[in-house]
């Protein structure tokens, strides 16, 4: 039986959009360090439904030092960046362990310039290059059961590539205006006052 992993991007999400899926009998939920995950069954194919926790990848500096301008960043796992973001370390890893049972993924996180963002940094970190490739996106305004199916049974052949590089495009000027200008004002400080201290 083929299995496809579907990645939401929310826990409530994924819920509704597995229970709306499934068409053979009860439901099928399992945890696993604290990450709650779903199997149903729709056409013959297992489905297995994972959530995200919003952004499981963040932009970040490449490498060490705090130099001025920077302007070398890379993708990395939240938890690495953000110590508040810890809990994505348990997402990430049952992923990447579904992720290895697929034989094909689908996109089903909210359908604007985030959600692409967030499934495809899942897609391409935790399930691999080869998952992009040839990944599905569903697309759905509301998590009616009506209209789960249809964007399931409906969904494009392919990731939506101009919203998600709109999104990459986005966090990554953001990220480099902010840490430059942080870095700018901070250094400025430090040589007027001879004070040292961060300006956001």
């Amino acid at each position: 039986m083929e299995t496809v992993l579907i990645i939401t991007e929310k826990p409530t999400a994924c819920k509704r959009i597995a229970m709306a899926l499934n068409d053979n009998g009860k439901l099928k939920e399992h945890s696993e360090k604290g990450v709650k995950y779903f199997e149903a069954e729709r056409n013959g194919k297992k489905l297995i439904l994972v959530s995200a926790l919003g952004h499981l990848y963040t932009v970040a500096q490449d490498g060490d030092g705090w130099t001025y301008p920077i302007f070398k960043m890379v993708w990395k796992p939240s938890y690495e960046v953000d110590k508040s973001a810890s809990n994505t370390k348990n997402f990430i890893s049952v992923i990447k362990k579904l992720a290895k049972k697929a034989d094909q993924f689908v996109n089903a996180c909210d359908y604007d310039l985030e959600g692409s963002v967030i499934g495809y940094s899942i897609l391409k970190y935790a399930c691999g290059e080869e998952s992009v490739k040839q990944a599905c996106r569903m697309k759905f305004s509301t998590l009616t059961k009506k209209e789960i199916i249809k964007s399931f049974e409906n969904m494009d052949s392919h990731l939506d590539f101009k919203m998600i590089e709109a999104g990459r495009t986005r966090h990554e000027v953001d990220w480099l205006f902010g840490i430059n200008l942080t870095r700018a004002l901070t250094l400025s400080l430090k040589r007027v006052s001879g004070l040292y201290k961060v300006l956001s």
